[in-house]
């Protein structure tokens, strides 16, 4: 089925208030977005691939793959818990395009590095999916000026010991990170990274650390 028409039956899809469906169709042009750009850039030479502007062009094809894989990742939140590994897997479909010079630090996009990796985390975590979303939250805290969130979230990981091995200092060493991070991410509703909630979250981590205490947050949990 082409491009077209799966954008087509996405649309009446999403009409018919069958969004995961529409998610999976736009996932699919999603992955053949990014399955071109890897042809093509096999099949170039890399003077040519730059010279003649094709990695510019093409690299919109990355874009709009990315933007698709966002739709597809965000349509099913609001559905069952059922439907989170729909959202895992468009993350993970776009993951390894997001260090292909589309300015993957971009930290008011919608694509950029941190953001990115720090979504995956949360769909690889609402899984219990603990050591692959370590492995994002970590990606996301270290890259660039760091996601406070994606610390925050990380802290949690390594405090309780789950996806890894239990590491209650340096879970406390991240939060002191994420809450003096200079680093602001901006939301659509004006308010800014990181989360309140999540640094109530890393408080509570630091005073359960002071105690030698367990912790555990049982509505996200």
């Amino acid at each position: 089925m082409c491009h077209q028409a799966l954008e087509d039956k996405a649309e009446q899809l999403g009409k018919r208030s069958k969004h995961v469906f529409a998610a999976a169709c736009r996932l699919r042009v999603a992955a053949a977005c990014f399955a071109g750009y890897r042809l093509a850039e096999a099949s170039s030479q890399p003077r040519a691939w730059r010279r003649t502007g094709r990695k510019s062009a093409w690299n919109g094809m990355v874009k709009l793959g990315r933007i698709l894989c966002e739709e597809a990742a965000v349509a099913p939140k609001a559905m069952r818990s059922q439907e989170w590994p729909l959202a895992l897997r468009a993350w993970r479909i776009a993951l390894p395009f997001d260090g292909d010079g589309t300015a993957p630090d971009d930290c008011d996009g919608p694509h950029d590095y941190p953001k990115m990796h720090f979504n995956a985390g949360m769909a690889a975590r609402d899984q219990k999916l603990y050591e692959e979303a370590r492995r994002y939250f970590d990606a996301a805290a270290t890259r660039g000026k760091g996601h406070p969130d994606a610390m925050l979230e990380g802290a949690t990981l390594k405090y309780r010991g789950l996806g890894g091995p239990q590491d209650r200092p340096g879970a406390a060493a991240d939060v002191r990170r994420a809450k003096g991070s200079t680093a602001k991410y901006p939301r659509g509703t004006g308010t800014e990274y990181p989360n309140p909630y999540r640094v109530q979250q890393g408080d509570t981590l630091l005073r359960a650390m002071a105690r030698g205490a367990e912790v555990c947050f049982p509505d996200t949990w």
